[in-house]
């Protein structure tokens, strides 16, 4: 299954940050569009950056309540781990798994399209799944 597929099944556009914003201005984006993270564009809207929960928190016990006012490009991931509509669905479980992350921006031209989750992709293969384990029990009875 690719990327492609489980994008057929989301809707709405992906929300993006601009690097100068303050963290609060993040924060707020994340609870008001009950987001794990979000991609941080340039004016370009390519992609610079991103910025997640675990993020949030991890600064926010390191630098206190100062970590509110500061701008979203002191505090944000720069290497991004990114899938493309393309890509096969393992492909973004794997880096996801290995990097101990829930969510992986798709990007087409290095602009954000879309944000998948690991809920998105359990989802997906679920379906998958038991669409498999339907025809093979047809399968079976057309055998028997």
């Amino acid at each position: 299954m690719r990327i492609a597929d489980v994008l057929a099944c989301k809707s709405g556009a992906v929300i993006t940050i601009a690097p100068n914003a303050q963290v609060v201005t993040a924060i707020s984006a994340l609870a008001e569009n009950n987001i794990g993270a979000v991609p941080v564009c340039g004016a370009d809207e390519v992609m610079v950056g991103i910025l997640s929960e675990r993020d949030v928190v991890r600064e926010l016990m390191t630098r206190g309540r100062s970590f509110l006012d500061l701008k979203i490009n002191d505090v944000m991931t720069t290497n991004v781990f990114t899938c493309s509509p393309e890509d096969d669905t393992s492909y973004a479980m794997e880096v996801m798994q290995a990097n101990r992350f829930r969510h992986i921006p798709v990007v087409e031209n290095g602009r954000p399209i879309a944000m998948i989750s690991t809920r998105d992709l359990m989802g997906a293969v679920l379906e998958e799944t038991v669409e498999q384990r339907r025809t093979l029990a047809v399968a079976y009875e057309m055998m028997r």
